[in-house]
């Protein structure tokens, strides 16, 4: 992972100021991506694509901290596709093998404990990643990506609660 400094030494290694800030998929070598990256309560969270199960880092004042580690509990889950904060909860989408994608969420600003949104694509398996949520008039959107027939979904929710979300087009639009 790198970040970009306002220096104005350039290096060919520190191309247009960048430097890294990490080492080595966090110490372990099947962390293959960082497949997202997002912020909560003024901490920087990475996460990772691990096909041994996924992992959420945070960075605060003394460096990278495993948050979460899928590996140990839920093994299909892994990759972390997005981190999206709405009405004062963070919101993890993760891409499931098995399961179907999940949302997770926080409220902590200290020691995270991410609860349970939905752990089966929303119902359906097939929608094997939650790849993006949006904020829209004042509702949080989730659109999954299903690589069989039926096709993408997106969902919707007022408060991201787990009984209140509603698909809001046919899926695929039309087309599996």
């Amino acid at each position: 992972l790198n970040r970009l400094t306002h220096s104005d030494n350039f290096s060919p290694c520190l191309a247009y100021g960048w430097e890294q800030i990490n080492t080595d998929g966090f110490g372990d070598d099947k962390n293959a991506l960082v497949t997202s990256i997002g912020t909560h309560n003024g901490q920087l969270l990475a996460g990772t694509l691990n096909y041994s199960g996924t992992q959420l880092w945070r960075l605060d004042g003394g460096g990278w901290t495993l948050d979460t580690d899928f590996g140990a509990s839920i093994s299909t889950t892994v990759a972390i596709n997005h981190i999206y904060t709405f009405n004062g909860l963070t919101y993890k989408g993760t891409w499931d093998e098995t399961l179907g994608g999940g949302v997770w969420r926080t409220e902590s600003s200290t020691s995270f404990a991410w609860d349970p949104v939905t752990l089966d694509g929303f119902g359906d398996p097939t929608n094997k990643e939650i790849m993006r949520f949006v904020e829209f008039n004042n509702q949080l959107y989730a659109g999954t990506w299903n690589w069989d027939s039926p096709g993408t979904e997106i969902w919707r929710s007022g408060s991201g609660d787990a009984s209140s979300w509603t698909q809001v087009n046919t899926d695929g639009f039309g087309d599996g």
